[in-house]
């Protein structure tokens, strides 16, 4: 018994490619970028509406021109069955994957013969229903264009009447089948393409939707997913004896996806200077600042590759970047590696990390283990140094050098609370960290990493920093990870290479010991680091050090984009205190008034007592 899942992909990623699962590029007719697997654009194909039909090409394609097999599926690239039944007591159909790793070789390896042995079974499989708190059709029209919807059960009725009575059976339910995702028997397969091209191209040539915005042009992918319910009610009333499974859905949107790409790092040479940033689209301004104090500050004899692990950051902001840093300076190259799908929504903490793109420090380990060594750096940082002499520091067997997170160093001293259920921060790093005293003194900020993969197996690494994620919660997330792991075998950098901009007072209770390295580093700075959120310039006015980020803001495109942003920042800021003081004063008067009804009532009921007793 011969299986063959699709999978639907309109971008570039990993095609998870086994003798039962096979990629498909959907609405390549469309004049997409080739990426290298089967196209929909063959033959008889419907590829050039994608826009309207998304997933629906790729099933018509199959219809017409896939090798068919015993059994015929469709699945979406960041979308695929649960064929193992890992999931089986999860709440819900569709199961956010959110901050776990998928390996997909390994899904591959691990479902090719659950495949076989469900269909050996099954002759329909099918996610769980999507259930609602109101019905399909009040769920349709609220959301789209209501007169599709009559329209389409007009053309059911004229065209296949004898599915009318399973229509409105669907529409009246509170559950559907979401994703047009399933997999059936070929005989299946066959009737259900051939009853919903046919319902949909009528459909087609009956509405106008070229005034549509871009979401309600999706119409007819939307409506298929109505459909396969109201196909598989019909079918199933005609044959009772058909055997159906359905599963759950693992969505990948926020997974950190294995394996992962392979980077070209022909033009980096082994004396170059390999530094590593990672970003989102939101700290682009911070990150040309940084950009801008690297640029400055770089030696003339010397080559330098600029690594940015970006995260959704757009095509123009890009190009600014590199204007910035490569504009002036030849011995300068940046190089982008999109990370867009590894870390989307997963790692994050709400109290700690103002992005999920801090925990892109771990596919370092991945994505540049060909290099021998690399100088990670934090986006909110400014360099005031050439970074040579820090890259060549002399590391002996160790794989990571780093800088004291001082300010973490007070709970040897004081208790610091820390909330959300977690013990106080000493015993946090005992008991989670298995930190002794030694290794607190020493905890390390992850924003300035010296990274050694000569002294290392970075694959290994990456993988074991990765396992340490699933299923353990960690207060100061990726960076309390790297501290665990290192904190036995990583050596310290002067103290100057990671200087944070907090006062003098946030450090009153750390060792005296290391009260002399922070003055002294403040004293001399090369990397500034506006790292509490306190503390950042482009959030307060006249916090320590901020004259630095001024001065390297000033040489991009981005200075007044951020003077705008805290303008407006102020204005909210005045018009919530206004706000406050208003309500305060009405409060006030409220009391006030209250007050005086009351002493009025009580020396009126005073005064009729004694007025009559006389």
């Amino acid at each position: 018994m011969s299986t063959n899942v699709y999978v639907a992909h309109h971008k570039e990623g990993y095609f998870l490619q086994t003798d039962e699962i096979t990629p498909i590029h959907v609405g390549k007719g469309k004049g997409n970028k080739d990426l290298g697997i089967t196209g929909d654009d063959t033959g008889d194909n419907i590829s050039a509406k994608n826009d309207n039909y998304c997933e629906m090409t790729a099933l018509y394609w199959i219809w017409k021109n896939g090798q068919h097999a015993d059994s015929t599926g469709l699945m979406h690239y960041r979308r695929f069955f649960d064929f193992a039944d890992k999931y089986n007591d999860h709440p819900q159909t569709e199961v956010f994957l959110d901050g776990q790793v998928f390996d997909f070789e390994k899904y591959g390896e691990e479902t090719s013969e659950k495949i076989e042995a469900l269909m050996d079974e099954y002759d329909i499989i099918l996610p769980e229903p999507h259930t609602m708190p109101f019905s399909v059709e009040s769920n349709y029209k609220d959301v789209h264009h209501s007169e599709d919807l009559d329209i389409l059960r007009q053309i059911i009725n004229e065209k296949h009447p004898s599915y009318i009575d399973a229509f409105d059976t669907c529409m009246k339910r509170e559950s559907f089948y979401l994703f047009n995702m399933f997999v059936a028997k070929q005989h299946i397969f066959e009737q259900y393409a051939e009853w919903v091209f046919d319902v949909l191209f009528e459909l087609e040539d009956r509405i106008d939707i070229r005034y549509y915005n871009v979401y309600q042009a999706r119409i007819f992918g939307f409506l298929t997913e109505r459909l396969l319910g109201v196909f598989m009610e019909k079918y199933l009333q005609d044959h009772p004896e058909t055997n159906v499974k359905h599963l759950k859905v693992l969505n990948l949107a926020g997974a950190v996806t294995l394996p992962f790409p392979d980077i070209d790092l022909s033009d980096v040479k082994d004396d170059d200077i390999n530094i590593v940033v990672s970003s989102d689209k939101n700290y682009v301004p911070h990150l040309s600042a940084l950009f801008a104090s690297i640029e400055e500050n770089a030696s003339p004899d010397h080559r330098y590759n600029i690594f940015i692990l970006s995260s959704n950051i757009d095509v123009n902001s890009l190009n600014n970047v590199r204007q910035i840093l490569t504009g002036g300076n030849k011995n300068i190259q940046m190089h982008v590696i999109p990370v867009d799908n590894f870390f989307d929504t997963g790692f994050r903490s709400n109290q700690t990390l103002p992005s999920s793109a801090t925990y892109n420090r771990f596919v370092i380990f991945y994505l540049l283990k060909d290099l021998k060594r690399i100088l990670y750096l934090d986006s909110d940082m400014v360099v005031l140094d050439d970074l040579v002499d820090l890259f060549h520091t002399d590391m002996g067997e160790y794989p990571l050098a780093a800088v004291p997170d001082y300010i973490m160093t007070r709970c040897l001293n004081i208790k610091v609370n820390l909330p959300d259920g977690y013990p106080d921060l000493y015993t946090y790093l005992k008991t989670s960290l298995q930190m002794d005293k030694d290794d607190i003194a020493k905890y390390f900020n992850a924003g300035l990493m010296l990274i050694n993969f000569e002294n290392m197996n970075p694959e290994m690494v990456g993988s074991e920093l990765m396992e340490e994620t699933e299923g353990k919660k960690y207060y100061f997330q990726d960076q309390d990870i790297l501290n665990k792991y290192f904190r036995k075998n990583f050596m310290l950098l002067p103290s100057e290479y990671n200087v944070f901009n907090s006062s003098d007072q946030e450090f009153a209770n750390i060792p005296w010991t290391s009260m002399k390295k922070v003055q002294q580093a403040k004293q001399n700075p090369k990397i500034i680091h506006f790292a509490a959120s306190h503390n950042k310039p482009w959030k307060h006015v006249g916090v320590p050090f901020d004259y630095y980020y001024w001065r390297y803001l000033r040489k991009t495109p981005y200075y007044e984009r951020v003077m705008l942003s805290m303008k407006k920042q102020e204005r909210s800021m005045v018009d919530a205190l206004e706000e406050t003081l208003t309500s305060k004063r009405m409060l006030n008067a409220v009391k006030r008034t209250a007050k005086n009804k009351l002493r009025n009532t009580v020396v009126h009921r005073v005064y009729h007592k004694v007025k009559t007793r006389g």
